[in-house]
Formats: structure tokens, C-alpha cells, sequence
């Protein structure tokens, strides 16, 4: 039996046919998500692996080639207001030293506002593209096809390019997946350049803390003998441990006066031509007062520093010589609610501000120093010579028989130095030019005797124009040079130069415990004896109880 078709057959073959493209075609494109998951997948594991930026841009390059099947690709960073190479693939090296593209071009502009990849062709068709010089040196040198923006919120960290794409018609179906692997790329860019600052950060603050450790190190020490400290000490203390902590060469020491009514100038440093009598606050000024309750070091911008100042009736000499100094930190130092001193310091040498650890250490340096020398002026009213401003006979006898102590308790006795002087003729000073030029004298005397011995050693007025030295851990040579240094300071020395003007010399015997002495009563009474033998031999000497 013969039997016509209807064509059905030739239909479902069709059909099928379609189908099976179809399939095929979705087999394709399941194979192409799979591959791009996998390689975003692989992104997300690299980004944990705490790679530097020269790895990450190799790394991430890598990926984009293999998702666009690309034959060129460059990673551009933004560098300075300029897209530089950072890692590049298939591409001349010495060309890629070359590019270095403006972020102000018309293309850069475009790929930052949109903030996704796109193509050549889409760069050509954007409102307000110009086809400028850069974009020709970047089609030069790289032929660009696809641009992927790296952006971290609305800052352009920098851009991928890739070329050299066989199949150009499946572009479009990239640009997904690049826009989602260059976040992840920006994400690790920042997420590195975050652990990098941090380090820095890190190690900046190691720095800080290690110097902060060395200068509280310096503050116990000093702190440590501020017991033992008497005004002028404290005064010579404070400036050195402020000039080994802030890099400053401009200062200016206030300190109470005796008649309590104003902060006198008592220290300059880096201020040439400044007269110390002219600058000085009033206790009850404003500016005082208001450090007073602020208790706190207090920064004045240097443009402002004349109209703060003569806004709270301070002395005009005054404000004018810290204004023409550059003047601009002000630290009080208050104990009792007194300001018992006050601390001026001149801008850093490095022009940067001063930092919180310096002002606190700044500021620890003034409580522990206000406390000191609140306690150096009670101390010193009963133990400071008022004539001299050296220690009186009571003092000296007591801390001698403290220093012959402490000596006898070391395991080889530690040496003690001690000097005995007096003035030559001094009885004509006063009968020549009156008692009170005598009083000069005695007051100019000590004074060169405390500038040229240690910060640790002790002067006394042991009577009339008789004075001592004490000096720790010294033995009786070390001593003898030390008297022969004063003697020399003395004999030069013109006293009371705007008056009668005149020289005057003094003679010196000097002892030493233990080798030439075991109590305190034989190192005083050895050292009386080579002084007499002084002014026996004819006076401005210094003799040494070895010669006995």
C-alpha cells in the first residue's frame, strides 16, 4: 500500500534540529558561567592570601585574560593625578615605560563617572568623548579593546585594559563578570593598602612608644633627685630635659618672684637681645589666670600671639619680645593652685606640630616640677644662705655626714671630695668700699663657684667669707683641679664692674675621704689645714691635705 507523507516528518526533524542548537548553545553557556564562577571563585581565594600589589596585579591580570580569552592586558594604578603601568602582559616592555596618562583625560573622566567596563566602541559613542592625545597613546601602545575601571567608592585606584580578542562578538557577554572580578581586585588593592598603612602606622607607634619609654626613663631619673634639687638646679634641670624631649631651640623660663606679685624671667634660650628684666607677668594677669585654671599647656597661634596677649593687659615689652621670638607654646607649672612658674617655648625646628605624647610629657614635666619647687622655696628658707643663695653651715655639716654614710656602705668605700675657701683680704673690701659692695661680692663669688661645680655636688657659706664644697665620688686629685678651676674663675673675675670695680682673689684647701681622712670631723679639719698653708704661702692657692 502506498501511503503519502504530510511533511510531518521533515518538521520534527527541523524541530529537533532547533533543539538540539538550542541545548547546545545553553550547554555553552553553562560551560562559560562555570568558568567565570570558577575563576571569581579562585579571585575570592586569592584575596585572603595577603599579597603585596605587585602579586595581586599579576595575579588578578592573569584572571582577566583567561575570562575575555584576551592576548593583551595591562594594569594601569593611579599614581599622583597619572595612570602608570604596574603590571602588563604580551606588551613591549620599553613602550610600557612610556605610557603615563593624565587622570584629567577626556576617556579617564568617562570610565570614573560610569564606574563599569566598557569598549572602544562605547568610549567613541559617550557624551563629551574627545579623542585626545592620551587615548591615541594608549591605542598605540596597548590597542585597547575592553576598559575595566578599578574603583574603591568614588576614588579610581586605577584601570585594567585588554586587547588582542579573537572572538569580539562575546565581548558583551564578559562585561559582567569583569565588572564583578574588578571589585573584587579593588577590594584587595585597598584591603592591601590598608595592611601596608597599618604597619606603618604600627611601626610609627613602636617608635613613639619606645621613644616615650626612653624619655619616661629620663623623666623618673631626674624625677628621682628633685628631692635634692634646690631652685637654681631645678631651673638648669627643666630646660635640659625639655631640650632632649621637643626639638626646640627657643625658650624662655618664668619663675615666681620673692615678693610673690609676678612671674620674672629667669631663663632665655635662642632669644639673642631680649633683657631678662624687661619680660615678666603679673600674677593676677589674665593670661596668667587663665592658665592657672586650665592647668595644661596652652597653644597660641603665633599671627594671634600680640592680640591674645595684650587682650589680657600684659606687659607690652613682654609681649613684644615673644612675639618677635615666635613664641606659641605656654606651660604652666602649678602646685597649690599657684602658677609657681611658667614655661615658653618657641616653634619646633622641624615646623611640625607638637605631638600629644610631647605635650603630655610636657605637661608631666610641670607637675612634677611645680611639686619640686614649691618644696625647693620652703626647703630653702631654712636651709638656703638668704646673702649667698648657698646652702648655710647647718646644711653642709648634715649632708657631709649623710655623704660619709653613704660612702662607708660601699664595698670600696666611695670617694668624697672636700674643698675648703676663703677670700683674701677681704676685711679691705668692706672697709674700702662698705659692707654692702661686700655683700655683692659674696653673692658674685658663689655664683662662680656653683657654675663651674656639678649639678650634683654642694656649695655652703661655712662663715663670713668661708665657703665649702662638697663633691661625691671625686678623690683628692679630681677635687684639686676642680678648686684650681674656681681659683682661676676667681682671680679673673672684675667685681662690681658698674661700681668700684676691683679683683680680688681667694685660697683653697682641699681633703678626700677615705684615703686621707675616716670621719667628718678629720675631713673638715684636714682640709682647714691645707687652707691655712694656703694663705701661710702667700694666699690665691690651692693646696691639697697630701701635701701636709
Amino acid at each position: 500500500m502506498f501511503i503519502f507523507g504530510d511533511g510531518k516528518d521533515k518538521k520534527n526533524v527541523k524541530t529537533r534540529e532547533l533543539l538540539d542548537a538550542k541545548s547546545a548553545e545553553a550547554n555553552e553557556e553553562r560551560e562559560r558561567n562555570a568558568f567565570g564562577l570558577s575563576i571569581l571563585s579562585k579571585s575570592v581565594e586569592r584575596m585572603s592570601c595577603g599579597m603585596d600589589v605587585h602579586t595581586l596585579c599579576k595575579t588578578f591580570l592573569q584572571m582577566f585574560i583567561e575570562l575575555t580569552c584576551a592576548g593583551i592586558g595591562v594594569v594601569l594604578f593611579e599614581e599622583s593625578g597619572y595612570l602608570t603601568v604596574k603590571e602588563f602582559k604580551n606588551c613591549e616592555e620599553n613602550a610600557m615605560r612610556r605610557v603615563n596618562i593624565s587622570t584629567g583625560a577626556a576617556f579617564v573622566k568617562i570610565l570614573k563617572e560610569n564606574k563599569i567596563p566598557c569598549t572602544s566602541e562605547d568610549l567613541y559613542k559617550a557624551p563629551g568623548f574627545l579623542e585626545d592625545g592620551s587615548f591615541i597613546d594608549m591605542r598605540f601602545y596597548m590597542d585597547p579593546q575592553i576598559f575595566v575601571p578599578l574603583m574603591h567608592k568614588n576614588e579610581l585606584l586605577g584601570v585594567v585594559t585588554l586587547g588582542g580578542i579573537a572572538d569580539k562578538s562575546r565581548v558583551p557577554e564578559y562585561m559582567k563578570l569583569l565588572q564583578l572580578l574588578a571589585a573584587q581586585m579593588s577590594f584587595a588593592l585597598v584591603d592591601e593598602r590598608f595592611s601596608r598603612e597599618r604597619e606603618a602606622l604600627n611601626k610609627q607607634l613602636d617608635n613613639l612608644q619606645e621613644k616615650k619609654g626612653a624619655d619616661l626613663q629620663r623623666l623618673n631619673k631626674a624625677f628621682a633627685s628633685l628631692a635634692l634639687l634646690d631652685t637654681e638646679k631645678l631651673k638648669a634641670l627643666t630646660m635640659n630635659l625639655v631640650f632632649e624631649i621637643v626639638d626646640v631651640d627657643k625658650a624662655v623660663f618664668f619663675l615666681r618672684s620673692e615678693d610673690e606679685i609676678s612671674l620674672i624671667s629667669v631663663v632665655l634660650a635662642g632669644t639673642p637681645g631680649v633683657a631678662t628684666k624687661k619680660i615678666y607677668f603679673e600674677i593676677d594677669n589674665d593670661f596668667i589666670e587663665k592658665l592657672r585654671l586650665e592647668k595644661k599647656p596652652l597653644f597660641v597661634d603665633p599671627s594671634r600671639l600680640k592680640e591674645t596677649l595684650e587682650s589680657r593687659k600684659c606687659n607690652p615689652e613682654t609681649s613684644d619680645a615673644l612675639v618677635a621670638s615666635g613664641m606659641t607654646l605656654f606651660i604652666p607649672f602649678i602646685s597649690n593652685e599657684r602658677v609657681l612658674a611658667l614655661l615658653v617655648l618657641g616653634p619646633k625646628r622641624s615646623g611640625k606640630e607638637f605631638t600629644p605624647l610631647e605635650l603630655e610629657l610636657l605637661n608631666t614635666i610641670s607637675f612634677q616640677f611645680a611639686a619640686a619647687i614649691d618644696n625647693a622655696k620652703l626647703f630653702e628658707a631654712g636651709v638656703i644662705d638668704g646673702l649667698s643663695k648657698a646652702y648655710t653651715r647647718r646644711f653642709f655639716e648634715s649632708k657631709l655626714e649623710y655623704e660619709i654614710a653613704v660612702g662607708m656602705h660601699y664595698r670600696t668605700r666611695r670617694a668624697l671630695c672636700l674643698i675648703m675657701i676663703d677670700l683674701d683680704y677681704f676685711k679691705q673690701v668692706n672697709d674700702t668700699y662698705g659692707h654692702q659692695a661686700g655683700d655683692e661680692v659674696l653673692s658674685e663669688f658663689a655664683k662662680i663657684i656653683a657654675g663651674i661645680i656639678r649639678m650634683s655636688d654642694i656649695v655652703a657659706r661655712y662663715g663670713g667669707e668661708e665657703f665649702v664644697v662638697i663633691l661625691p665620688e671625686l678623690d683628692l686629685e679630681s677635687g684639686g683641679k676642680i678648686a684650681e678651676r674656681i681659683r682661676a674663675a676667681v682671680a679673673s673675675t672684675v667685681f662690681l664692674p658698674n661700681g668700684p670695680a676691683f679683683k680680688i682673689t681667694a685660697s683653697f684647701g682641699v681633703s678626700a675621704f677615705p684615703d686621707y681622712a675616716k670621719t667628718k670631723e678629720d675631713l673638715i679639719s684636714k682640709a682647714d689645714k691645707a687652707l691655712y698653708k694656703s694663705k701661710e704661702s702667700g694666699r690665691n692657692k690651692v693646696t691639697l691635705c697630701s701635701s701636709l
